[in-house]
């Protein structure tokens, strides 16, 4: 294994590729200087053989003038021993007259022979062949002999082409050595080159193997101001960086560590598939159960609404909130969808003395209420029969008062009866509903009211929303308030209702007046209990400030939504959204 690493290495690569390049370019070299010096060589050997030629050329004049061919043959011969090369003199006809190596009678017409056929047409003529006569590879070099412009023959002087090889082979040798022993030296530098490059290299990979494995105090030392003693200067830094971060990350976790642990709610951290990833002291107090880290929701917590609620938000990861049931506990559960993860954020807020206290309240509202209906109903009886029986004006205007508000304490305790009976029995008694023929009823109900204010009274019901399932009675009840309030708080213009479907399976509900509006400072509040707007005039008018409290409750208990759009001195919108089919609401 670490041989093959260190074949892996930027040292081995840049010094085998740096190797592989001076070889090659000592043999481009090699190859290149070779094949110029030998041309070189034998250009020098033509030049030298072209004076030897020109110089004995004229020797032999007065012998090819007189054609003495034996003269001719016996200075060549003496010429050629002397000089150690082949000289051979030839008619223009191509008949040998003398030669230094051979006796020319027995040598064939020498016509056809490519350098004396250069030289006759060019002047000169030169050929590295293969000698028939000496059965030797030569070089030849001839040129024509003239005399007064008369051509008297042609004068060739040769070498043999070993003693050309052993000379070449002497100088190829002498390169060979001298490029070679260049390339060892070359190697040698190329060795330390990548020496000097890959030692940086090996110390900055070593650095960023040890902060990969955690070990943020670790440096480069790197002295060098060139691009590598930048990048360790730059690594240095980028590393001091991250541990200072870490050292606050470690410090920020630890901190939120503290904090979760420190949580009276319960918290938990869930991916997509129902692992718990973390989780809370307090969590595993309200699960009883300890190292739930690991675990899925399921071996925890085996609640049925706990379970079909996280079911949903698998299927449809978003933000929502919802009351949860875990054992005699009530708690408010908070889910936080973390796109970027992936995972689900559960904190679980007891609701229990909440959910106490409430239930105390409304048994202490409902059996104050039901306590006070029956004394408030005589004393009202009692009111009406001493109005009838009174004569007195001015005691009969007293009367008039207590009755009034007599009238408004029953109000409020039917009211009161109302809310408590919706929040206690959630069951709804589903019908199906005509819409419009309630909305008839209803306006036959305020006939009178509306002609004494002189105001219209719309309903726009579109196809598809005439019909809905829902519980008649509650929904009733809806319309009475909504309408009840709109006339109330409407001097003239118009009241309408208008119904239309959204979508297959809801319809949308507008009830519109053209009153005196709401400031939107209050448009937040007016579902509470006993609020209102205008105190002095919801006295006065008789309002108990429970009614759109009321209404709230009825669109809840169907599943619905309600909001409010209003303007001051030009009216107010009530918009429902219900489904076109409620269902039972089991709590």
């Amino acid at each position: 294994m670490k041989h093959k690493i260190r074949l892996q290495s930027v040292f081995f690569k840049f010094f085998i590729s740096n190797l592989i390049l001076i070889f090659l370019l000592a043999g481009f070299i090699l190859f290149v200087s070779f094949k110029s010096l030998r041309t070189f060589y034998l250009h020098q050997l033509e030049d030298s053989l072209d004076k030897i030629a020109l110089v004995l050329s004229d020797r032999f004049i007065p012998y090819l003038e007189r054609k003495n061919e034996t003269v001719i043959d016996h200075l060549a011969k003496a010429y050629g021993k002397r000089l150690k090369i082949r000289i051979t003199v030839i008619s223009p006809d191509g008949t040998v007259l003398g030669d230094s190596e051979r006796n020319p009678k027995t040598m064939e017409n020498h016509a056809n022979r490519p350098e004396v056929k250069q030289a006759l047409k060019r002047g000169k003529g030169t050929s590295l062949r293969f000698s028939a006569t000496l059965q030797k590879c030569m070089f030849y070099l001839a040129i024509p002999v003239y005399k007064n412009g008369k051509m008297l023959g042609v004068f060739r002087v040769s070498l043999f082409a070993e003693k050309i090889n052993e000379l070449l082979g002497k100088l190829k040798k002498q390169l060979f050595t001298s490029i070679l022993f260049l390339s060892f030296f070359a190697s040698l530098l190329a060795f330390f080159l990548s020496q000097t490059l890959s030692r940086p290299l090996v110390s900055l990979t070593k650095t960023v193997s040890s902060l990969a494995r955690g070990n943020l105090k670790t440096r480069v030392h790197i002295k060098s101001n060139d691009e590598l003693g930048q990048l360790a200067r730059h690594l240095n830094e980028m590393a001091k960086q991250f541990e200072q971060l870490f050292q606050e990350l470690s410090l920020e976790r630890e901190e939120l560590k503290a904090i979760m642990h420190g949580l009276q709610a319960g918290l938990a951290v869930l991916d997509l598939e129902g692992r718990i990833l973390m989780a809370n002291r307090s969590f595993e107090e309200i699960t009883q159960t300890k190292e739930t880290k690991g675990k899925f929701y399921w071996e925890i917590l085996r609640e049925p609404a706990f379970n079909t609620f996280l079911q949903q938000l698998r299927q449809q990861p978003t933000n929502c909130l919802q009351e949860i049931a875990i054992g005699n506990n009530r708690f408010l559960c908070s889910a936080t969808y973390m796109r970027r993860k992936k995972q689900l954020v559960l904190i679980f807020h007891d609701i229990t003395p909440l959910k106490e206290i409430e239930r105390v309240k409304r048994d202490l509202v409902a059996n104050v209420s039901h306590e006070l209906k029956t004394p408030l109903t005589a004393i009202r009886g009692y009111i009406e029969t001493l109005l009838e029986e009174e004569e007195d004006e001015k005691k009969k205007y007293y009367l008039e008062i207590v009755d009034r508000h007599t009238k408004r304490l029953c109000n409020i305790v039917n009211d009161l009866l109302t809310l408590s009976a919706l929040e206690t029995k959630k069951e709804l008694t589903l019908e199906e509903v005509n819409l419009a023929e309630m909305l008839k009823k209803l306006k036959d109900f305020f006939t009178s009211r509306l002609e004494e204010k002189g105001l219209l009274f719309r309903i726009d019901i579109y196809p598809g929303a005439e019909t809905i399932v829902a519980d008649g009675f509650k929904l009733e009840q809806l319309f009475l308030n909504l309408l009840d309030n709109a006339i109330k708080y409407t001097e003239r213009g118009e009241i309408a209702v208008e119904i239309s479907p959204l979508g297959a399976d809801q319809i949308k509900i507008v009830v519109a007046d053209t009153g005196i509006g709401i400031p939107k400072e209050h448009l937040p509040y007016i579902f509470e209990r006993f609020y209102v707007v205008d105190k002095s005039r919801s006295r006065r008018s008789g309002g108990t400030g429970l009614g759109l409290s009321i209404v709230k409750h009825i669109v809840q208990l169907h599943r619905g939504e309600i909001e409010v759009e209003s303007k001051l001195g030009k009216g107010t919108r009530f918009i429902i959204i219900l489904p076109k089919s409620a269902k039972r609401k089991n709590n």
